[in-house]
């Protein structure tokens, strides 16, 4: 098996994995998955207690305007997990006190402060969740609704560990 040195690693590991024709499947590669699903429990319960850092630039006035936010992750494994986080495709989860309603229209930066990346998505408030339920922290789900097919590919590739956090500014949108 790969030497597994971080998060990414580990994503790449199991999409690879994960492509193996199941009829292929053998124990070692079922104890593989295995071992690997459970690094990146581990990595992700490490990021479990981080706060994500979420200012509000402009709060919109009507229901159709986006109120624009800056939303801070200490880096692109804490922006990972807030991608899990999420129930949907194309979105993800801030935790913390949800601050905006159910279908608010957000003009979104995201800063990667470790990486020093930054990328400009636009969101939609989706779920809200006021308080800790089934282990889920309080927060709010955000669905980007404005991807094309290449930022979509490169969401995609980034969840599957087949891009490095640097390509994330292709998802910029403004």
């Amino acid at each position: 098996m790969e030497t597994i040195t971080n998060l990414f690693d580990a994503l790449r590991l199991k999409y690879e994995l994960q492509q193996k024709d199941k009829d292929d499947i053998d124990e070692t590669t079922k104890m593989q998955q295995k071992e690997v699903q459970n690094y990146i429990d581990v990595v992700l319960k490490s990021q479990a207690n981080k706060p994500v850092g979420i200012h509000t630039v402009h709060m919109a006035s009507g229901p159709d305007e986006e109120s624009e936010v800056v939303i801070s992750f200490v880096d692109a494994v804490q922006f990972y997990e807030a991608i899990s986080l999420h129930i949907g495709k194309f979105g993800f989860f801030v935790k913390g006190e949800p601050r905006f309603h159910i279908d608010a229209l957000l003009k979104i930066k995201v800063k990667l402060i470790k990486e020093g990346i930054e990328f400009n998505l636009s969101g939609k408030v989706v779920w809200l969740n006021p308080k800790t339920t089934k282990g889920k922290p309080p927060g709010m789900g955000i669905k980007l609704y404005k991807m094309g097919a290449l930022q979509r590919s490169v969401f995609e590739d980034f969840i599957h560990g087949q891009a490095e956090p640097d390509t994330l500014i292709a998802l910029s949108e403004f």
